[in-house]
């Protein structure tokens, strides 16, 4: 008895993609869990797919069941094209999603800068308001002050003025009635702030 062992024309390294191509095909996986086998029921045969060196995958029947595996054979051939088509896209896809993980990775970092130029506004921005309330609640605090120390002149001059003019009232009494005047009235104006005096001349008996 003698076998014949085919062997695949290209290199396929990526096992879920061949695994892809044979379920694509209407193939039946029986068993995957070794990586350097494959079992599989296709075109009405069981056949296991043993992986070899450099990548190849190659199977082995009786020459005298050479006839069973004629489609087979043929079938396989399109399992090799399918698996090209699978990996070309599986390669596109993790190029696209390397591009896309990529710009993701651009934009949060360029939102971590807005971020952070935002915060460091902000804190500017506070630092300054803070500043401007300061310097403001500072000549509020000022003009009270001034508005005190000016309300305390006007006060004092008040004083000083009405102590004026009671001491003058008094000197005017006093030294016209030496000479026989006697006062008659006196009189306050505080909102026009003048005094007004009258002195009658005293009879003599």
């Amino acid at each position: 008895m003698s076998f014949i062992t085919r062997t695949s024309k290209i290199v396929m390294t990526d096992k879920q993609c061949l695994e892809e191509a044979v379920l694509a095909l209407g193939g039946k996986i029986n068993q995957s869990q070794n990586h350097a086998k494959l079992t599989l029921i296709a075109a009405n045969v069981d056949v296991s797919l043993y992986k070899k060196g450099g990548g190849f995958w190659s199977y082995s029947y009786d020459d005298r069941s050479g006839y069973r595996y004629s489609d087979f054979n043929k079938w396989f051939q399109e399992v090799e094209k399918k698996y090209g088509e699978l990996l070309e896209a599986k390669k596109k896809r993790l190029e696209e999603e390397k591009i896309r993980v990529r710009l993701a990775k651009e934009r949060l970092e360029k939102l971590n800068q807005m971020n952070t130029e935002s915060i460091e506004e902000t804190i500017e921005s506070q630092s300054e308001s803070r500043k401007r309330i300061q310097k403001a609640e500072d000549s509020l605090l000022n003009a009270e002050k001034l508005l005190d120390d000016a309300s305390s002149d006007l006060e004092r001059i008040r004083k000083s003025r009405e102590e004026y003019v009671r001491k003058t009232s008094e000197m005017v009494i006093e030294e016209t009635s030496k000479d026989g005047w006697k006062l008659a009235r006196e009189s306050h104006n505080a909102s026009k702030q003048f005094t007004r005096i009258q002195l009658r001349r005293k009879r003599l008996n």
